[in-house]
């Protein structure tokens, strides 16, 4: 900033530590000052408040923001970069799409599997009915239980007549 500033801003600052040490009273400073010396300080203060306002830009709201425009190279950087990680956001989206399209078909062709596999079975037991004796083993046996029960005695302690 003193680069830019011309050395101002130092000197506007070595003036106030000089003004600080030696402090005459209010009579002294307003007999001692001439014009150009009071012009020249309000300048030195105006040039170190502005100084921001001259190497940057700034908002219009208060707190003022300061901020630089970009150079044309900066802004071709970042559009390159912007325009590279939209290509790679493509590829990775085109990938998943293949990723879940191939999953859909093998669960699709696993389900024509299966329901080939139904088919064949209620085809075969169209064929051979009288093969089949019931729908289910367990109720085979508990039909087998139930008719030797009725034929043998009954079990437990005799009953009194």
């Amino acid at each position: 900033m003193a680069r830019d500033t011309e050395g101002l801003l130092g000197k506007a600052k070595e003036m106030e530590t000089e003004v600080k040490t030696e402090k005459p009273s209010k009579k002294e400073q307003t007999v001692e000052k001439a014009p150009e010396d009071v012009v020249k300080e309000e300048d030195d203060q105006k040039n170190a408040g502005n100084l921001l306002d001259n190497l940057f830009r700034k908002t219009k709201t208060t707190p003022c923001l300061y901020w630089l425009p970009l150079s044309d190279e900066q802004i071709a950087t970042r559009d390159r970069e912007r325009e590279e990680r939209r290509k790679a956001r493509q590829e990775e989206r085109k990938k998943e799409e293949e990723a879940e399209q191939k999953e859909r078909l093998e669960r699709q062709q696993q389900r024509e599997k299966e329901r080939e596999k139904e088919k064949r079975e209620r085809e075969a037991e169209k064929r051979e009915p009288e093969k089949r004796t019931s729908r289910s083993p367990t109720r085979n046996r508990r039909r087998e239980r139930s008719r030797s029960r009725s034929r043998s005695p009954p079990r437990g302690p005799a009953r009194r007549r």
